[in-house]
């Protein structure tokens, strides 16, 4: 019944709880710690020590020269807007290009028949050409140096001196006069502000509040039939915003612009530049908007086939309606990390558990076993560890508690029955011994070690003990291989001096001198009413593994010899 009552406590079952409530307190520390994050990160978002000055970058959002606003004009619009570096038949799919290209060379013969070529394939295309004669960094630092303070004002003039200083330097290089397939440069050695504005775009606009900047002008091909030049816009009665048609293309249009004084992205911060940019995009069919950025030597030609444009990378996520999905999915992510990771509040010390309590030790056999979810198997293994440890016999364990049919009579009697035979006998503690003992000279031979039960061979078993000492197995197999060097040299010592081995609940003599099995020698067997001389081999052994000082089986041995020889009534457990 005791056996019964300890697999009970065993199976039995608890809940633990793996996830900690969090308190209001908690939701409101970590309620304020995220605004405070999200604060720090935009401020450190938009702290700026310089500007931004690249050109003709539509993902160049801060840069006074991108055009990115022109973009976000273009999808007001309902426009779908992507950016390109080189020219190839993917393009087919586009309805307008925007080339806004950071070089003072005009476009190459093959660039511009490759452009013809893609107006005279649909009707109602578009090729914008912006000239390069612009540059709003210089532009920038001048507006702002009558709001800085005076601290900054020296450092706002070196920076607007550096800036105009740069752009001159790439001015100064460009040839008088530049032919190119749809216009001509002609070269402007100053720039100045327009003066008097003409042409259908002028309808509307409050022109003395326009900052459109005169440099280079792009001088339409108009000699012989082949273009259709219509001005749009004129600056001092020279072109500015020009269209040109060709029979070649029909419906489909080129409008060259001289420079970006009132499109790229600092320009556009003025009303009137966002009027004449909204009626640049009006001349457009709704459908894909190409902005092609190129540097030096403008865009490359691919003539190979390859996938149509479309969204690519990071693009895909500013798309509406993935772009209020990924916001809300980022926020959430953020959430969930700071409400699993973090601990809020003040740091406590957790209580250490005990390693020497040897409850916790049966806990945690019994929580193995109930996970492995099958009790025979758990029953299985609790009583072959008690036959190992106290020669029990299965009985007293069964593997199961149902009665398979009978009275309650039958059933009290095979209690008893089991009751009865659950007294270990010492034959069979005998074979128990014996089987240990094998399984020690198997192992041992595996190691390369020859036991052969004769005497001599306590000198190995007591160099296989200090070297399984020595290597630090883990505790719980290096008794088990511990124990059965104990039964091998109890046996060892048993066929040497005669006697049988004895399991400690045969009688209270043998239980108070340790748990384990016992030789009793067969002198003191035949000496009834005498105090037996009994031989603890295994406790001997077990002692070895845990001290160094416990001394040797040899040394034991060798103590029990001398006690036989001196044939005294010295007797009781050695």
């Amino acid at each position: 019944m005791a056996a019964m009552a300890t697999t009970s406590r065993l199976f039995k079952t608890g809940s633990r709880n793996t996830w900690s409530v969090v308190s209001w307190r908690n939701a409101g520390v970590f309620s304020v710690t995220l605004v405070a994050l999200l604060a720090g990160v935009y401020l450190l978002w938009n702290v700026e020590s310089n500007v931004e000055t690249r050109y003709g970058r539509r993902r160049e959002g801060k840069s006074v020269n991108g055009s990115g606003v022109l973009a976000g004009v273009f999808e007001r619009a309902g426009h779908q807007v992507i950016s390109r570096t080189t020219l190839n038949p993917a393009m087919e799919r586009a309805q307008t290009i925007v080339w806004i290209p950071d070089d003072f060379a005009p476009p190459t013969t093959l660039q511009s028949e490759f452009l013809e070529k893609w107006l005279s394939s649909r009707a109602g295309r578009t090729v914008i050409y912006v000239g390069r004669d612009f540059d709003a960094g210089p532009e920038y630092w001048e507006q702002i140096e009558p709001r800085v303070e005076r601290i900054l004002l020296q450092e706002t003039r070196r920076r607007w001196a550096q800036a105009q200083a740069a752009y001159d330097y790439e001015r100064v290089g460009v040839a008088d006069k530049a032919e190119a397939q749809w216009f001509t440069t002609q070269r402007s050695v100053a720039q100045g502000q327009a003066g008097a504005l003409a042409g259908p775009w002028t309808e509307g606009l409050e022109l003395e509040k326009t900052g459109i900047v005169v440099g280079h002008n792009l001088l339409p091909e108009s000699s012989g039939e082949r273009y259709r030049v219509e001005q749009l816009l004129s600056v001092d009665e020279k072109p500015f915003v020009t269209r040109l048609r060709a029979p070649e293309w029909p419906g489909s249009q080129v409008i060259l612009i001289s420079n970006g004084s009132f499109l790229l992205n600092f320009p556009l911060v003025n009303s009137e530049h966002r009027k004449l940019a909204g009626r640049l995009v009006s001349q457009c069919q709704q459908g894909l908007c190409v902005f092609l950025e190129t540097g030096p030597g403008g865009p490359g030609i691919d003539n190979r086939e390859s996938r149509e444009p479309g969204l690519t990378g990071f693009e895909v996520l500013t798309v509406w309606p993935i772009s209020p999905i990924v916001i809300h999915l980022v926020a959430l992510g953020l959430l969930a990390c700071f409400l699993m990771f973090p601990i809020f509040g003040n740091p406590r010390t957790l209580a250490e558990e005990d390693a020497s309590d040897f409850g916790e030790h049966v806990q945690a056999l019994g929580d193995l076993l109930y996970r492995v979810n099958d009790k025979t198997h758990a029953r299985r293994q609790i009583n072959a560890y008690r036959k190992m440890m106290y020669g029990e016999s299965a009985s007293e364990f069964p593997l199961t508690t149902e009665v398979a049919g009978g009275t309650d009579d039958a059933y009290q009697e095979g209690q008893t029955t089991a009751a009865e035979s659950s007294t270990p006998s010492g034959s069979m503690a005998t074979e128990m011994a014996l089987e240990q003992a094998q399984q020690a000279v198997q192992g041992a031979q595996r190691a390369g070690y020859n036991l052969d039960f004769e005497i001599e061979s306590l000198q190995t078993v007591d160099k296989i003990i200090r070297e399984i000492r020595n290597s630090k197995t883990v505790i719980s197999t290096a008794s088990d291989q511990v124990f059965q060097l104990g039964c091998y040299a109890g046996e060892t010592m048993r066929r040497f001096h005669g006697g049988d081995w004895r399991h400690p609940d045969e009688s209270d003599l043998y239980r108070m001198i340790g748990p384990h099995m016992l030789v009793v020698l067969s002198s003191a067997v035949e000496v009834k009413e005498s105090r037996p001389q009994i031989l603890n081999p295994i406790g001997k052994a077990l002692n070895m593994l845990e001290n160094d000082s416990a001394g040797t089986l040899v040394s034991y041995h060798e103590m029990v010899r001398r006690s036989d020889a001196s044939e005294s009534n010295m007797t009781g457990p050695l």
